[in-house]
């Protein structure tokens, strides 16, 4: 009888094992996969339920809106901290000055500063702007990465280079800035 005992478990063995290992994974998956979405559920239930409170209460929607109004703050005061170079986006003659600054910083001098005629669009207005400068390449080089490096306000557009005297080139730029209108 032992023998017999012993012989069926070794032949169910395998499968037993198999089994055994698969409900072991399932049960692991279940754990690490399942468990994890069901508490970020249950939290979103939870938000749900504090805008439906919110929403029902006499002061729900001032509270909410309330809310909202301090987020956008918050977030105005991060793009103010943005460095862009000057402080009113507005302002054409700030912009004009923070060019003459960033090519003092790289060792530039305009020979001319043109601005163009500006083109209105809906949500902005670009500024071309047409600077000509006795300079060298490198100066040329960290002059242009200085203003593409400033995000979404000035657009490089056209560039052109001639030879000059010894190591000095007169170069030709046109950028244009893009500029919030004023309210």
């Amino acid at each position: 009888m032992v023998t017999k005992v012993k012989d069926n478990i070794s032949n169910e063995l395998p499968a037993l094992l198999a089994v055994s290992i698969a409900l072991f994974l399932f049960l692991y998956g279940l754990g690490y996969l399942v468990f994890p979405l069901w508490g970020s559920i249950s939290r979103k239930r939870a938000e749900i339920k504090q805008y439906k409170r919110l929403l029902s209460s006499s002061n729900g929607y001032a509270a909410i809106k309330a809310s909202i109004n301090e987020k956008h703050i918050q977030l105005e005061k991060k793009l103010k901290n943005i460095s862009t170079g000057f402080a009113d986006p507005r302002d054409f003659s700030a912009l004009l000055q923070m060019l003459i600054t960033r090519a003092d910083a790289a060792g530039i001098r305009f020979v001319r500063m043109e601005p163009e005629e500006e083109q209105r669009e809906k949500d902005y207005i670009l500024y071309p702007v047409v600077l000509e400068m006795s300079t060298t390449y490198n100066s040329l080089g960290q002059f242009v990465s200085s203003l593409e490096g400033m995000p979404q306000l000035v657009s490089v557009e056209r560039l052109g280079i001639a030879a000059g005297e010894g190591q000095k080139i007169t170069a030709t730029i046109r950028v244009t800035c893009f500029l919030r209108p004023r309210a």
